[in-house]
């Protein structure tokens, strides 16, 4: 039975290393053309093989039974001269029969299928050196194709399929050094690809995927002495990557994320000589990054942070001969910096701050030989400083501190372990407070000196007559008399007045009031302390007198002369402690106390 190709058999794509399958049927148009059916005949070759083998039953099938076979060749040409534009047929040779010319036409121009619902195509070659072929199917619902390439250097194939879903493509080659692959897919829904190399000395692959979401890639690679791998994604909200690289004589990898917050990434290396990592991240709020490194000879480390508030950084550095590092650190508040340092001989350490409610600062030395230190620290408050001495031989410490709640200091010393008295300041009050600066008590206590009265006076004491009789506690209990034996005076200070206008003995009677002298020197109108009332005092003395030292220290100088009374008579005046001392009677004996008196000029 003739057979011929329908031109829209090939609905959709096939396999895509495959051409498109064209199933024979039989040819029972029984209207079609001597045109028609010649040109059936150029572009499918199930017609041409069913015409070579039974020319006859194929035009009569054709509803041509009056037509021959040399009909049919008569017209090959003109069938080929209008034939539809894109067929590229040539007239072969007169000689040629029919069934002949049509398989010229087929060797020259391929497989040729077209209908009102697609075309389908077919097309080969041969030379010495290489071959090839392709095959290709188009109808409204899409189209495939596929191609064919072959030598000694390479062999390759590939292929393509297309639909109102998307586009798949595909190849694949293979040479004497390499062999290599590749696929990708498109579609509305988004698009993938991937691909693959391998050779003698090497391989890699990568595959990549892409959405309405975002996008994801990744890449391998390997050789003889490397191996390397990377990836990253993407989204609308940011992107993230990654990759490392090894060989046989280091290492080496690294990511970073990049997104809607701020940005980060890190990397490392690593060797047989040495290693190191490092990092930063940024975002709206400041920048950080870090780094550090070691290796035989030693480390290194670093870091920095900058931000809004402020910013920070700090090095440091070990080795086999010692350790360094230091930082600073600032922000709208103040600036803090530090340093250290630590070696075999000893270590040092140093730190500082400074703010706007004041400064600190210190030191210290760690050494074989000892270690010592300081500090001070300063604000509106005053200021406070230390000092530290730790030694075999000598051990020190102490600190002051002034401010305007007061001063105090203190210090311990030890001299080859023999802790001695801790020596301190007293605790004094605040500066605008002064009347605690002296111990009024401190300043009393003691023998009662020549200065008693004067020390009760400056002490704020009352000489009042319901006070005086005993001084503030000073002198004993009085008694209604005198005593009978009044201890002798080995001396008076050296720096008592002398009283010139005396006279060298005593009376042993007091003239009367009348016959004592008119003229008494004149007192100041202000007296530099005030003076009681001497009619208040006491009507009798003490009993007894305790003895007074030899030396006796005035810590209260005697009132000036000129703070005596204005008039004599008030020293008589009253009853006197002393008795009547005017008239006849005269004063008692009181065992030679003016013998030693040195009165006498």
């Amino acid at each position: 039975m003739i057979t011929a190709a329908r031109a829209d058999a090939p609905a959709g794509p096939q396999s895509l290393l495959s051409p498109p399958s064209l199933e024979p049927v039989p040819v029972i148009t029984p209207d079609q053309t001597l045109h028609d059916f010649v040109l059936t005949l150029l572009t499918d070759d199930a017609a041409r093989t069913a015409f070579a083998a039974d020319p006859g039953s194929c035009l009569s099938a054709a509803g041509l039974d009056d037509i021959t076979a040399a009909d049919v060749q008569d017209v090959i040409p003109l069938v080929v001269d209008y034939a539809p534009a894109g067929l590229d047929l040539t007239a072969p040779t007169a000689e040629a029969t029919a069934i002949g010319q049509l398989q010229a036409f087929a060797e020259a121009a391929g497989e040729l299928s077209a209908s009102a619902d697609g075309v389908s195509g077919a097309v080969e070659g041969t030379s010495d050196l290489a071959s090839g072929g392709g095959d290709f199917a188009v109808s409204t619902d899409g189209g495939a194709g596929d191609f064919r390439f072959y030598s000694e250097a390479v062999n390759a194939e590939g292929e393509l399929a297309a639909s109102t879903d998307g586009v798949a493509t595909g190849f694949g080659a293979d040479a004497d050094m390499a062999v290599a692959s590749g696929d990708a897919l498109l579609t509305t829904a988004g698009a993938a690809g991937d691909f693959a190399v391998t050779s003698d000395y090497a391989a890699a692959a990568g595959t990549i995927t892409a959405s309405a979401e975002g996008a994801a890639g990744a890449v391998y690679g390997e050789a003889a002495s490397a191996a390397f791998a990377g990836e990253f994604t993407a989204t609308a909200d940011g992107g993230a990557g990654g990759f490392a690289l090894g060989t046989d004589s280091f290492y080496t990898g690294g990511d970073a994320a990049l997104s809607t917050d701020g940005a980060a990434g890190a990397f490392g290396v690593e060797s047989d000589l040495a290693s190191g990592e490092g990092g930063i991240a940024a975002s709206t709020d400041g920048v950080a990054a870090g780094f550090t490194s070691a290796s035989d000879l030693g480390s290194l480390g670093a870091e920095t942070a900058l931000s809004t508030n402020g910013g920070a950084g700090s090095v440091s550095v070990d080795s086999g001969f010692g350790a360094v590092g230091g930082g600073v650190a600032a922000s709208a508040d103040g600036v803090g910096a530090g340093f250290t340092s630590a070696s075999a001989l000893g270590s040092f350490d140093a730190d500082t701050t400074v703010s706007t409610e004041g400064g600190a600062g210190s030191v210290s030395l760690d050494s074989g030989f000892g270690a010592v230190g300081g500090g001070l620290a300063a604000s509106t408050d005053g200021v406070d400083a230390g000092l530290a001495l730790d030694s075999d031989a000598l051990a020190l410490g102490g600190d002051l501190s002034v401010g305007t709640g007061g001063l105090s200091a203190a210090a311990d010393v030890s001299l080859g372990g023999l802790e001695l008295p801790e020596l301190a300041t007293p605790q004094l009050g605040g500066l605008d407070d002064v009347t605690g600066l002296l111990d009024a008590d401190a300043l009393r206590a003691g023998d009662v000196t020549v200065g008693t009265v004067a020390n009760y006076v400056t002490a704020g004491g009352d000489l009042s007559a319901a006070n005086i009789a005993d001084l503030g506690g000073v002198l004993p209990t009085v008694t209604e008399g005198l005593p009978v034996d009044v201890p002798a005076l080995d001396g008076l200070p050296a720096d008592v007045p002398e009283l010139g206008d005396l006279p060298a003995d005593l009376p042993v009677e007091v003239p009367e009031l009348a016959d004592l002298p008119v003229d008494v020197p004149a007192v100041p109108a202000e007296l530099p302390v005030e003076v009681p009332e001497l009619g208040d005092l006491p009507v009798d003395l003490p009993v007894e007198l305790p003895e007074l030292p030899v030396d006796l220290p005035v810590a209260n100088p005697l009132p000036e002369l000129g703070s005596l009374p204005q008039t004599a008579g008030e020293l008589v005046g009253g009853e006197s402690p002393l008795g009547a001392v005017t008239g006849d009677n005269g004063l008692l004996d009181v065992g030679g106390v003016t013998d030693t008196l040195g009165l006498d000029g």
